[in-house]
C-alpha cells in the first residue's frame, strides 16, 4: 500500500508541465507585455518561493504519518517531530496537529518549519527527530545553499 502511495507521489511531477502551458497562454503573455519586468520578476520569485514552501511542509507532514503510519493519536505517541513538538511546546487551545480532523493546524506547522528552513531561521521548536526528518532537513538545506550560489553566480554575470 504504501508503495503504490509513493508512486501516486510521482503524478505530482506532471506539475512541471504547468509552466510550459502558462507561458503560452494569453494572458502570460500579455502579463509580461505590460508589467514592469522588476515587478514580474520578484511576482514570480514570490510564487516560486510559496510553492517551494507547500511542497516541503507537504513532504514534511508525509514523513511524520509514513513513520507513524496514522494522523490519529498514534502520531503523538510514535516518535517523530510531532510529538516531540507536542510533548515541548503544545498549549492548552493552541494548535493541535493531531488527530484526523486537524489537517490544517497540522499544515500550519509543517509550513512553520518549511518557511523557517528556507529562510534559514530556524527557531528549533520544531526539530527533526528521525533519520527521514534529518535527511529531509539536509535534503533542503544543500539545495537551497546550491541555489544561493548559483542565484548569486547568475547576478554577476
Amino acid at each position: 500500500m504504501r508503495l503504490y502511495f509513493m508512486f501516486e507521489l510521482f503524478k505530482l511531477l506532471r506539475m512541471l508541465r504547468l509552466k510550459k502551458i502558462m507561458m503560452s497562454s494569453e494572458v502570460m503573455r500579455r502579463f509580461w507585455e505590460h508589467v514592469p519586468v522588476e515587478l514580474a520578476l520578484a511576482i514570480k520569485f514570490v510564487i516560486t518561493i510559496t510553492l517551494l514552501s507547500h511542497w516541503i511542509a507537504c513532504i514534511w507532514g508525509l514523513i511524520a504519518y509514513l513513520e507513524a503510519g496514522t494522523f490519529g493519536d498514534g502520531l503523538g505517541t510514535s516518535i517523530n517531530w510531532i510529538s516531540n513538538w507536542y510533548d515541548s511546546s503544545y498549549v492548552e487551545g493552541g494548535l493541535n496537529p493531531i488527530g484526523w480532523n486537524n489537517p490544517i493546524p497540522r499544515y500550519f506547522l509543517c509550513l512553520f518549519w518549511s518557511i523557517q528552513s528556507i529562510t534559514s531561521i530556524g527557531y528549533g521548536n520544531i526539530a527533526p527527530v528521525t533519520t527521514a526528518e534529518y535527511g529531509l532537513g539536509k535534503v533542503v538545506l544543500i539545495n537551497l545553499v546550491l541555489l544561493s550560489l548559483v542565484s548569486l553566480y547568475a547576478s554577476r554575470c
